[in-house]
């Protein structure tokens, strides 16, 4: 089902909805998809008249959902603040219900409010306290959510190895219950934390995953954050155009979807590559129009972020606007803050940019001192071991993949081990799995192997018993081998075209023209 296709079964839903109860409970499921798709003014609209209705119906637990939602809109849309009113309300209905599941979600959606608002230590207490019970519960998709929270966070500290590792982990068990969304936003994150390590052609490998997936599943949201991720890869390569027409792609959509922190993030990126590209007015521009947004939002480390890069475009002596003491003012501000926040990675670059101030106004003692604490975090944060920590994550990722793969192919050798024992005679059979290419045996009842298949009766005309076992023992054998390195129903049409022997060749022949039919038929077998 596309994503339209779950819109309209979901309105079905609450048209069709008998009681105010009922009614109340839909509204929500069409609240969760119209947020989940970027419709946010639909999706709070929904959620709204479900606590109305939820309320006036006495059912606690569709109120308490209708507020998270509610609150859920609010975060994509920067608004912090109420979302984290609402979530709060939430949570406390939901721990007056003793409802345990739904108190570990909204207690990790505060979670994610603490983090937009740079309180970091917070964010990982609420995060740390709805993995407990996600834990107790045993809930494991609920455990992979806030684990690959908890991975964002540290991301945000600078602490990549800490992050790749929840992240992988996080990522893993999303993709053993078969969480298309959840994959998708894994893969993401890991490749921020590849670009943040300045692995970049590992960063849009998973970019480019995950940019797949989003795709797959609607979710504009996602699209736009990737994109825009991708984009900010070409800037770190120093392909400004190309930067710059992914960026402005994404913050057309962010601006569409009414997401104001998205909208703030990609205008600050924006402005740097313009710095980069010695476009000062226009870096200006953007980048004091990102910082208003930061500052409206509360997100301080975006605030710190930009604070710095506009301290460092007044640094700048090719910039008309020149000027060393704004400059030293706002840079002084940035390195406060970041110190404050833990930001090590912008409080490295900020303090990069102060020494670099400093020698070209001659005040080389500064300049010295701010080198040096540049130098100090620079390779705490990007050091050869957390980049080697990286690496061993992600062997430990390829590793386990292909253990899984092996024991997918073992469990699909058994398989047909099976199904060979049930139609052959067991000599055959086993003779079948060791490999043997031609067996000279004759059954004369062999028609009964393919009853089952359509149109068998007109194909076998002609054809001796011999030949038609022949075909079935060298399908199964090529089947078993391409199985393994290329899947199911690609092996079909490879093993078609691999026989050897006389008699499978002069059978090929004869089906020729009704091939599809006769796939179409071993399939279902």
């Amino acid at each position: 089902m596309n994503s339209d296709e779950t819109l309209t079964t979901l309105r079905a839903a609450v048209a069709a909805a008998a009681t105010e109860a009922e009614r109340a409970g839909a509204l929500n499921q069409l609240a969760e998809e119209l947020e989940r798709q970027g419709h946010y003014a639909e999706s709070l609209a929904a959620a709204e008249e479900a606590q109305i209705l939820a309320k006036e119906s006495g059912h606690g637990a569709a109120e308490a959902e209708a507020l998270r939602l509610q609150g859920g809109v609010h975060y994509r849309k920067g608004d912090y603040r109420t979302a984290l009113l609402v979530l709060e309300q939430s949570l406390e209905l939901y721990e007056g219900l003793g409802n345990r599941a739904n108190i570990a979600r909204a207690t990790s959606n505060i979670g994610s409010v603490c983090w937009n608002l740079s309180d970091y230590p917070k964010a990982l207490e609420y995060y740390t306290r709805a993995l407990a019970l996600h834990e107790e519960l045993g809930e494991r998709s609920g455990v992979a959510i806030v684990t690959m929270n908890i991975g964002v966070v540290y991301a945000n500290l600078s602490e990549y190895p800490k992050a790749l590792e929840y992240g992988t982990r996080a990522l893993a068990v999303h993709e053993e219950l078969g969480e298309r969304s959840g994959i998708a936003r894994g893969t993401n994150n890991i490749g921020t934390v590849y670009e943040s390590l300045s692995e970049y052609s590992k960063a849009l490998e998973y970019f480019s995953r995950a940019l797949a997936l989003f795709e797959e599943l609607g979710d504009r949201s996602g699209v736009a954050t990737v994109t825009g991720n991708i984009g900010n890869v070409y800037r770190s390569l120093s392909e400004y155009p190309k930067s710059l027409e992914y960026l402005s792609r994404v913050l057309a959509l962010h601006e569409e979807l009414g997401d104001r922190s998205s909208v703030a993030r990609v205008t600050g990126n924006i402005g740097g590559v313009y710095w980069n590209l010695s476009e000062y007015p226009k870096a200006l521009e953007y980048g004091i129009r990102a910082l208003t947004l930061h500052e409206e939002l509360g997100d301080r480390s975006g605030v710190a972020g930009v604070t710095g890069n506009i301290g460092s475009l007044y640094a700048q002596k090719g910039f008309a606007e020149y000027n060393p003491t704004k400059a030293e003012e706002l840079l002084q501000q940035a390195i406060a803050l970041n110190e404050e926040l833990g930001t090590k990675s912008q409080l490295y670059s900020a303090h990069k940019s102060l020494a670099n101030l400093y020698e070209q106004e001659d005040r080389f003692e500064e300049a010295v001192t701010h080198f040096k604490k540049f130098q100090e975090i620079y390779q705490e944060v990007q050091s050869e071991e957390a980049k080697k920590k990286a690496i061993q994550v992600e062997q430990q990722r390829q590793i386990a993949e292909m253990e899984k793969r092996t024991a997918a192919e073992r469990a699909d050798a058994e398989a047909t081990k099976r199904v060979l024992h049930n139609i052959l005679p067991p000599t055959i059979a086993q003779r079948v799995v060791r490999g043997e290419e031609h067996i000279a045996e004759s059954f004369e009842s062999v028609t009964v192997l393919f009853a089952d298949i359509v149109g068998f009766t007109v194909l076998s005309q002609g054809i001796t018993h011999g030949s038609w076992l022949q075909v079935w023992i060298c399908y199964s054998a090529s089947s078993m081998s391409w199985r393994r390195s290329m899947g199911w129903r690609r092996s079909r049409r490879l093993a078609m075209r691999t026989w050897r022997c006389q008699d499978c060749q002069r059978a090929a022949r004869t089906t020729q023209n009704q091939r599809r039919e006769w796939q179409w038929s071993w399939w279902r077998l």
